[in-house]
């Protein structure tokens, strides 16, 4: 590590020249108390599948699994992807089946994603559904971003771990055609410039099957008013899903957040396809548009 000439305020406040780091440093300067500033979060995470899609990682991080992420994040009328459970839980029904799946995706910035589902509609007269994921990342401002000077002893080093648990209950018709379910869902964040901040919300969705072809879901998330909580907010979400055969599908899901921009509603489109070469090798293809940013 490089050490930096440092200056205090009243020296700053004499008129002498403002502190800046030396070339070729690698160390990152702290802020002083009074001064304000932003973080830019910048995800360094990519699926390893073929797909185009655009997200800012809030406070809730990341439910979409390995199909989804293909898909252009569709989990809202993919029953096959874990992340269902979170984004729409009355897909554990219609899926009619027991499934347990993990994944974990690396990036750079020291981003790290974590994830976990299990869900169950065959063994017996209702369907469960639970999911986790955690997401690991460094948000130390870049040196475009620090201020002209710093206290001694100050740093913005600011690794984040932001990490979600989700269980969901439903049920529905006989044969799986129709589903209503409801969750609960408690977000946490760890970060040394905010502390550790958590949340519980919760979740209601429908959803049926028309013609063993279209799904079609519709979620009301994160319906507990929050005071002052960033992240998690109240938003509303739809999922369409059409497979005529086995090898083929394609997938539009929407995300209505009522929260998250100061002014008007962020909307946010998904979409994707899915075709299975043989029968048995799926090439997924997806795109965002990720109304928040």
């Amino acid at each position: 590590m490089s050490s930096f000439p440092m200056q205090t305020e009243e020296e700053c406040a004499a008129g002498l020249k403002p502190w800046h780091p030396q070339a070729g440093s690698t160390q990152l300067p702290g802020a002083p108390a009074p001064l304000a500033y932003q973080v830019k979060r910048i995800s360094g995470l990519f699926p390893i599948v073929l797909a185009a899609s655009f997200s800012n990682f809030s406070f809730a991080s990341e439910p979409a699994m390995a199909v989804a992420q293909g898909m252009g994040h569709t989990t809202r009328s993919s029953s096959d992807d874990g992340g269902a459970a979170y984004t729409a839980p009355a897909t554990i029904w219609l899926s009619s089946s027991f499934d347990v799946s993990g994944g974990a995706r690396v990036g750079t910035g020291k981003s790290r994603l974590y994830q976990a589902s299990a869900q169950d509609s065959q063994t017996g007269p209702i369907g469960l559904g639970v999911q986790w994921f955690r997401h690991d990342e460094d948000t130390t401002p870049s040196r475009s971003e620090l201020p002209g000077w710093k206290r001694p002893g100050e740093n913005f080093e600011n690794p984040t771990s932001t990490s979600v648990f989700s269980a969901a209950l439903g049920g529905g018709g006989v044969h799986h055609l129709f589903s209503i379910a409801a969750g609960l869902r408690y977000y946490t964040r760890t970060a040394p410039v905010t502390g550790t901040q958590s949340e519980i919300n919760g979740v209601i969705s429908m959803g049926g099957i028309v013609q063993d072809q279209l799904t079609l879901t519709l979620t009301a998330e994160n319906l507990i008013p929050q005071d002052g909580f960033d992240g998690a907010p109240l938003s509303l979400g739809t999922g369409t899903r059409w497979q005529p055969t086995e090898r083929f599908a394609l997938a539009f899901d929407s995300l209505t957040d009522f929260e998250s921009k100061d002014e008007g509603i962020a909307f946010t489109s998904m979409a994707g396809m899915e075709y299975r070469i043989g029968e048995v090798v799926p090439f997924r293809l997806g795109w965002m548009n990720d109304g928040v940013t």
